[in-house]
């Protein structure tokens, strides 16, 4: 395992992030404000560990391990996105946050949040993530 794995790196994995979500989630669909937000507060903690592993050293080394100047670039570029990508989750994380603790959060806003997070998953999969996984990141 490479020292820059993000198992050694990030107790957070994307299956751990999932399922504190989905208590996250379930804790609203059935009105219990109190746990949803507690639970919300768990997993802002675990994805913003993850997401900052993968923007303060997983992004950088994924960048400079491009083999040409081409591909350098390339990978740049899907970094910036990627980067882009987090800081609208979070956003709207933050929103999700904001609600609870108003007793608002519902969950269409919770399912958008999902949608955004699977969508961005697919983007970080076929560059980044299939090179963490070839790499042993």
């Amino acid at each position: 395992m490479s020292p820059l794995s993000p198992r050694k790196l990030d107790p957070y994995s994307h299956e751990r992030l999932q399922s504190l979500f989905l208590l996250v989630f379930e804790s609203v669909r059935q009105g219990q404000r109190a746990i949803a937000s507690e639970a919300h507060g768990r997993f802002m903690v675990a994805f913003d560990s993850h997401m900052g592993q993968e923007e303060e050293v997983l992004f950088p080394v994924y960048v400079d391990a491009g083999a040409t100047p081409g591909e350098v670039e390339a990978r740049a570029r899907e970094v910036e996105d990627l980067r882009r990508q987090h800081g609208q989750l979070r956003a709207l994380a933050g929103e999700i946050a904001v609600r609870l603790r108003e007793g608002q959060a519902d969950i269409d806003l919770l399912t958008r949040f999902e949608l955004d997070w699977a969508r961005h998953d697919d983007a970080e999969a076929s560059g980044f993530h299939a090179w963490c996984d070839a790499s042993g990141r």
